[in-house]
């Protein structure tokens, strides 16, 4: 028979409803009625923020009751459909980077990178936009893709030539004759400075580094465990930078450029000073004007740590740092760190691992610490007039150097408990989430 017929009395309701169970009685519930429950509990809450006040009259003009009634529908579709919604805002914002990024880099509304004349460096004001955007793609293709093959592959040839004699045979006489290596590498740098030199006085700092070496020798702690392949290594990467810097075109064109757009960049924070303070603000040139880019850098360093750049990058540097110096995971993550934060910051990122760390390790933290500068201090000295160029090489260079230096005065004498995997799935600082 039809709904309702058997019993005039009542009426089949065929909306949908919700069935509970309250003190063993059965309760059913209209959805309808349930939203209607959230919005007058809502009502109700909002009543008890208003203790004392008479309510107005009337539910309000037809206009605002139409965007409230577009406004909840919209969160609950949102509520509902969580992962397309998700999926949906990502696709905006790629769509509008991709238009923003082709007005950027037109000759009529941005700073045009294309063709690219000349020297990269120079005359191409929109470069530094066009590399950002190239390397992330880069990143994200090698993460996704790239670098799981290729991680798969290094495992699987690993495992199968780990049991081999003949790779076995290699690797112990690689071992053996690893003196040889570091000998060659030694004699390539005493004839490259030795040919380059054209001034008997710029081996006065050659002298001055020996001379550092074996005072610190001497009040090491420790100096029958020093590793001396370590100290060896700090050095050779800071004279590589420096040679790339100072004595190659192509590197002191690239950490010019990579100056001049740090300083650019850091200017946009005087919008925001001119904004809060007014045009006159560089009257109090350190309390409103450098100020205000210390603030402004150190947000911008904070989103990037909770979009996960900074950790990227600096894990970088880290692994290839521990890879050629033979230095800790922490301790490596520690000192690239430092490139760009302050010691205050910097031990942040492996502050769950502080614990189990070694006194070395620990003493390498701050020697990191004490040789670098932080993103904040180097705007105050950019904005005071030193180049930017030049700030930043020495940070680069310095890394390496703290992490030799401080292997020199208190080496290794245990085991470390911190490895990259430890690093890894170190949980974020409460301060960047």
């Amino acid at each position: 028979r039809s709904n309702g017929l058997e019993n005039s009395a009542f009426v089949l309701d065929q909306q949908s409803s919700r069935i509970n169970t309250r003190h063993g009685i059965i309760v059913t519930t209209k959805l309808q009625d349930i939203e209607d429950e959230d919005d007058d509990e809502e009502e109700e809450e909002e009543d008890k923020n208003n203790v004392g006040f008479e309510k107005l009259s009337g539910e309000g003009h037809r206009i605002g009751l139409f965007v409230l009634k577009i406004r909840q529908r919209i969160i609950k579709l949102i509520e509902k459909e969580k992962t397309l919604a998700i999926f949906g805002l990502k696709l905006i914002f790629i769509i509008g980077f991709i238009i923003y990024f082709g007005f950027a880099m037109s000759n009529r509304y941005g700073t045009s990178a294309f063709p690219i004349r000349g020297n990269i460096f120079r005359g191409n004001s929109g470069f530094a936009l066009l590399f950002l955007v190239l390397f992330t793609i880069f990143v994200i293709v090698w993460e996704k893709f790239l670098g799981r093959s290729i991680e798969h592959l290094y495992q699987h040839i690993s495992t199968s030539t780990e049991e081999n004699e003949i790779c076995i045979a290699i690797r112990n006489i690689r071992h053996r004759l690893s003196w040889i290596w570091h000998f060659l590498v030694f004699i390539a740098i005493a004839l490259y400075v030795g040919l380059t030199v054209e001034r008997n006085r710029n081996y006065i700092s050659l002298i001055g580094i020996v001379i550092l070496i074996l005072i610190g020798t001497i009040g090491s702690k420790h100096p029958h465990q020093i590793r001396w392949t370590t100290i060896f290594y700090s050095f050779v990467i800071q004279f590589l930078l420096a040679a790339i810097v100072i004595r190659s075109e192509f590197g002191f064109q690239f950490f010019e450029f990579l100056g001049k757009e740090v300083s650019k960049f850091m200017h946009n924070a005087d919008s925001g000073a001119v904004f809060v303070f007014g045009k006159t603000y560089q009257e109090h040139f350190f309390v409103f004007k450098v100020s205000s880019i210390i603030i402004f850098l150190g947000s911008v360093i904070n989103v990037l740590y909770y979009l996960g750049a900074m950790q990227y990058v600096i894990g970088k540097i880290a692994w290839l740092m521990q890879n050629c110096l033979n230095t800790t995971a922490a301790e490596s993550m520690n000192a690239a760190a430092n490139i760009f934060v302050g010691m205050s910051e910097a031990p942040l990122m492996i502050m769950p691992l502080i614990p189990t760390m070694t006194i070395s390790e620990l003493h390498a933290v701050l020697v990191g610490g004490f040789s670098t500068m932080s993103g904040s201090i180097l705007a105050t000295f950019i904005f005071f007039g030193v180049p930017a160029n030049h700030l930043i090489a020495a940070s680069v260079m310095a890394a390496p150097g703290a992490l030799g230096f401080a292997k020199l005065l208190l080496p290794e004498t245990h085991h470390s408990k911190t490895t990259w995997k430890t690093v890894k799935n170190a949980p974020l600082p409460i301060i960047y989430v």
